[in-house]
């Protein structure tokens, strides 16, 4: 199945340099820098070079178009001639068996040092460096992860055009309220509320499409739209109300912002522990709502919209490989292997040991 320098937000990631390690690297191991530290002769990975990357996917030929028009990049047919990879991952749910998949993959398990993922997960694990939509806060490290909005999104009446609308509610949300206790703790408090237009689902991604007209118009007709975090900190919606011109409220603490934008200039971000004061927060604020609305909009068309979106994801990429700091692939399988990584992922035979006497004794488990 595929699925397709932070100036704002709770979790600015900020890109860091890393030091010289002070010691030399075996020849055969070592990476060769590009002529300029500005350019990067990049390999496009397809399903055809290894099972780990996604099938069909369009997204590949979209980076390769958006490569040819950046003087930086230059594509290259060979992996070993690469500065670096770059690889649309196949969706799915990883564990810590995976990391045996990736030391015996033809890709990761050689080049795993210069390779980079785009990769939409659900509470993604990390164990490549890349871009992803979905990973939470609590796993990100901005050396080696880029935070991304989607490529592809489900609801096809987002992006059709609409007539101009006045908003009768202050702000609305329709979900299901089972992937989260920020979601239930929400509609209890405020749907019984005048000011707000909150609808539970049953559906996940199965719209029809009157839900997916409703969807629209429900967020159209509300001055802010609300986005608290479901079975990952990330999701559309706070994307769609971009697209649809609305300043999403975003509610998801372990949200890592994607980097480039001024997020205060188009969004609200209240923690989740405030989610008792959303009606004093959002009335403070709807006397702007128009101007964050506008501001939305534009930073969707500017950074995140279908045309320009692949340079986005090029210009993050370019990022992480100027501040790289794995130089060979011994390293980085270390740091697939390393406890930090095991741990924020719950990977430990103490954690797994932990998880099931917790599910045997029935006690729920607080973080992860």
């Amino acid at each position: 199945m595929c699925s397709a320098g932070v100036r704002g937000g709770p979790r600015a990631a900020e890109i860091l340099t890393c030091a010289s390690r002070g010691r030399p690297q075996p020849r055969h191991e070592r990476v060769v820098r590009a002529a300029s530290e500005t350019a990067m002769k990049l390999y496009v990975v397809t399903s055809q070079d290894t099972p780990l990357a996604c099938t069909g996917s369009d997204l590949t030929d979209a980076l390769r178009a958006a490569a040819s028009q950046r003087p930086e990049i230059t594509l290259v047919p060979r992996m070993e001639e690469a500065d670096a990879l770059v690889m649309h991952e196949m969706f799915s749910f990883k564990e810590q068996r995976y990391v045996q998949r990736l030391l015996s993959d033809p890709v990761a398990g050689r080049f795993g040092y210069k390779l980079y993922v785009i990769n939409f997960d659900d509470c993604a694990t990390g164990l490549l460096k890349g871009l992803y939509t979905s990973m939470p806060s609590r796993r990100f490290d901005p050396r080696l992860h880029a935070a991304i909005p989607y490529f592809r999104y489900h609801n096809p009446v987002v992006f059709q055009s609409q007539p101009t609308v006045e908003p009768k509610f202050l702000a609305a949300w329709r979900g299901n309220e089972g992937s989260h206790p920020l979601r239930k703790q929400m509609l209890e408090r405020w749907k019984g509320d005048a000011r707000f237009w909150l609808e539970s689902t049953q559906s996940w991604y199965n719209h029809g499409e009157n839900e997916q007209v409703r969807f629209v118009e429900m967020i159209r007709t509300s001055k802010f739209s609300l986005c608290p975090g479901g079975l990952a900190p990330t999701s559309f919606r706070i994307f769609e109300s971009m697209a649809l011109g609305r300043a999403p409220v975003i509610m998801a603490d372990q949200f890592v912002y994607p980097a480039g934008l001024d997020w205060a200039e188009f969004s609200v971000q209240i923690p989740e522990r405030d989610e008792a004061r959303l009606g004093e927060i959002l009335e403070a604020r709807a006397g702007a709502w128009e101007k964050l609305g506008r501001a939305a909009k534009a930073a969707w068309d500017a950074h995140f919209a279908r045309p320009v979106v692949a340079t986005y994801y090029l210009e993050q990429i370019l990022r992480l490989y100027r501040a790289r700091s794995t130089e060979t692939q011994r390293e980085e399988a270390a740091r697939w292997r390393s406890r930090a990584l095991w741990v924020a992922n719950g990977w430990t035979l103490q954690q797994r040991l932990g998880r099931k006497l917790r599910s045997a004794m029935r006690i729920p488990q607080l973080g992860s």
